[in-house]
């Protein structure tokens, strides 16, 4: 694990493990959960979640999955946005402690209340993470739910992935930056 944090952090440009530690990381092939990691920022006083864009064969399988389907109060790609909600049911309780603080008064693991969530990705990754904001801000039960106002997202070139619909809360897309190339 130590040689995919010093990875991470040279293609990344960050000098030191330590301002930036790696708690989570899922790497590998597969249709059903995209690579991703989980970083806390003291500097910028952010917990990272990071999703890795098309880069493999796979990740054009995903790609591939364009039809639409119901998401939250919208339509949304369809490969996309199971990638988001799995992610998220690898993640959240992670994400939560790391926020929120732990969910039993008796564990004794860090978290920074003053932080809020960026969700980050590039193409393929750029994509699910909008996807995933939404899903966040849109479908998260009020138990243990990270507030709004500590949630955003910086996508890189996403693919155009969602139509909002009648159910859709406008103010949530407000949260998403996506950068598009010329």
């Amino acid at each position: 694990l130590q040689d995919t944090h010093a990875s991470l952090c040279k293609h990344a440009g960050i000098c030191s493990l330590d301002s930036i530690p790696v708690d989570h990381t899922q790497l590998g092939e597969s249709t059903n959960l995209a690579n991703h990691f989980v970083a806390v920022d003291h500097f910028h006083k952010q917990v990272v979640l990071a999703v890795r864009g098309t880069f493999s064969l796979t990740d054009a399988l995903i790609d591939l999955e364009g039809y639409a389907v119901d998401f939250c109060g919208g339509l949304a790609h369809a490969g996309m946005s199971r990638l988001a909600r799995h992610i998220w049911n690898v993640t959240a309780e992670h994400v939560r402690t790391l926020l929120l603080g732990p969910a039993r008064t008796t564990d004794d693991k860090p978290f920074y209340p003053d932080y809020e969530l960026l969700l980050t990705g590039q193409s393929l990754g750029g994509g699910i993470a909008s996807l995933l904001t939404l899903w966040i801000l849109h479908e998260e039960s009020e138990e243990r739910k990270i507030p709004p106002h500590r949630v955003r997202c910086l996508a890189y070139a996403p693919p155009p992935n969602f139509y909002p619909g009648a159910g859709t809360r406008r103010e949530l897309l407000t949260h998403i930056i996506a950068f598009r190339y010329n």
